[in-house]
């Protein structure tokens, strides 16, 4: 839902207020699409404070769902966000600074704000747990509900060389 604010441009002073349910289903990220989870509401406040500068409070809550850094299960990443931009309506879209992106000509579009604010808070990397043991590197198996039988020898493979040359003194 797309919030018009052309009404609100005529009127000094005037404020509107919106409850938003349902503003973004989905994130990509570098082609990579993340769910967004316990979808919570979005709360958005328009004031006129004149001279055609309008002042966008809002704050809202919600999840999103990313894979742990080592086993790939799904982990459930709470955002949280809240925060106010002023807006000036005489500058055309095309020279105004990033920070409004997400208002086109009299419209506001709440899902690229909702998307700028999880943006913000991306995590680096996230774990299902501190002590998540991850998947096998040879079998591919998550180790934290299953035990492979792989080698656990762990090497490096820029160390092969020398283990080769290793191997051909080895006593028998």
């Amino acid at each position: 839902m797309n919030i018009d604010i052309s009404r609100l441009l005529q009127n000094d002073g005037a404020t509107e207020e919106f409850q938003l349910n349902n503003v973004l289903d989905h994130i990509t990220i570098s082609g990579q699409d993340y769910p967004v989870r316990q979808i919570g509401s979005m709360d958005v406040r328009l004031k006129n404070k004149g001279n055609s500068v309008i002042v966008i409070s809002y704050s809202g809550d919600s999840a999103v769902t990313i894979p742990c850094a080592r086993c790939l299960e799904p982990v459930e990443y709470p955002v949280k966000f809240e925060g106010t931009r002023e807006i000036d309506m005489k500058i055309p879209d095309d020279e105004r600074d990033d920070e409004s992106f997400f208002v086109i000509e009299k419209e506001i579009y709440p899902d690229l704000l909702f998307m700028d604010e999880i943006m913000q808070q991306w995590p680096i990397r996230v774990l299902c747990k501190p002590d998540c043991k991850g998947i096998c590197s040879q079998c591919g198996a998550n180790l934290n509900e299953t035990v492979c039988n792989c080698e656990k020898e762990v090497t490096d493979p820029r160390m092969a060389a020398i283990r080769d040359i290793f191997s051909q003194y080895k006593e028998v």
